[in-house]
Order: structure tokens, then C-alpha cells, then sequence
């Protein structure tokens, strides 16, 4: 069985600090695209929720600022 894309891309060592222009993680934008699955991947892999953007925001401020109660 192969692992899905998105599962493997996390095991990298670097997925933790891989920032966006706005300075989003992949924990910010799976908050924003409402990806639970993937959220739920992060967090069981270690994911920084106290990481801030750019706008200073981290994941849990992101979270409800977009409605988001996972």
C-alpha cells in the first residue's frame, strides 16, 4: 500500500518551518481550507500551534478567525 501523497510530504523533516509569503505553516492553511484530515495529520506529527504569520497570528487565533473549531 503507498502512503498518500500528503502523509509522506509531513514525515519531511522541514514541513515544520515551510512558510508561505504570509508567513502561513501548513498548519495555517489547513485551517483555512478547513482540512481537518490534514490538521489531524500535523498535529500527530508534532506541528507547532504557537508558530506565528506574518500578521502575528498563530494557528489557534487563525482558527477563529475563520470560524474554524477544530
Amino acid at each position: 500500500m503507498h502512503a498518500h501523497k500528503s502523509e509522506t510530504a509531513w514525515a519531511s523533516p522541514q514541513w515544520h518551518v515551510a512558510l508561505d509569503s504570509e508567513g502561513d505553516t501548513p498548519l495555517h492553511d489547513a485551517i483555512s481550507k478547513k482540512r481537518d484530515d490534514i490538521l489531524t495529520l500535523l498535529l500527530d506529527h508534532g506541528a507547532d500551534m504557537t508558530l506565528t504569520n506574518n500578521n502575528g497570528f498563530n494557528s489557534l487565533h487563525h482558527a477563529a478567525l475563520r470560524c474554524n473549531p477544530r
